[in-house]
């Protein structure tokens, strides 16, 4: 649904920040700890600042919180071209449509604020709510439980590689979408080869 940054140096670009140190390399890990706290900050148990000050020091000071947390806000840059219109063509097949996302509260509030294609789903499964984060099995359990489908009645795209297959070990019908492509036209083709109502040749 939405195109979001793929490293940290484009997640500074995006804040308006110098890319510093080692980061203008985009094979630099960020540090082990911080995607911890990350991991925690998306599964709802600290805040944002807790998590910039975490990675600010895990950065030695290379990035001071205020900076870690701009950055963070400026993750999601846009709204993927056509996606309101996939989105009509899905509920006029008559189909229930749902975002399940590993986010956090900043990131859903400009869900709702920017964003009018997340809204009009039907439903919002967020990993800082549900306490858990794909690809963890109980994550997709969650969603199954939420949405009253299971298996192959679910046909979940996803940008992040271990998320698509977690997915398909879970029984779905999943689908890696390439975030630097036509996302939407890679999400029309896989319902056109399913035979989904309002997409069929």
């Amino acid at each position: 649904m939405l195109r979001i940054c793929q490293t940290f140096a484009e997640g500074c670009r995006a804040a308006g920040l110098p890319v510093r140190g080692p980061f203008a390399d985009p094979t630099v890990p960020f540090p082990a700890s911080s995607d911890r706290a990350h991991d925690r900050h998306q599964r709802g148990e600290i805040t944002l600042a807790e998590y910039a000050r975490q990675a600010s020091a895990d950065l030695e000071g290379l990035y001071d919180p205020e900076e870690i947390s701009r950055i963070h806000q400026a993750w999601i840059i846009e709204e993927y071209p056509g996606v309101s219109a996939l989105i009509d063509a899905i509920h006029d097949a008559g189909l229930e449509t749902a975002v399940f996302t590993n986010t956090t509260q900043e990131h859903a509030d400009q869900f709702v604020d920017t964003y009018p294609a997340i809204r009009r789903l039907h439903n919002c499964l967020r990993s800082d709510v549900l306490g858990i984060r794909k690809p963890e099995a109980a994550a997709y359990q969650a969603v199954e439980d939420h949405v009253g489908f299971t298996g192959k009645e679910v046909v979940f795209f996803d940008d992040t590689p271990v998320n698509v297959e977690a997915a398909r070990d879970f029984g779905w019908h999943a689908e890696r979408i390439d975030p630097a492509g036509d996302t939407v036209a890679q999400m029309t083709a896989t319902l056109r080869s399913l035979n989904v109502p309002s997409f069929r040749s």
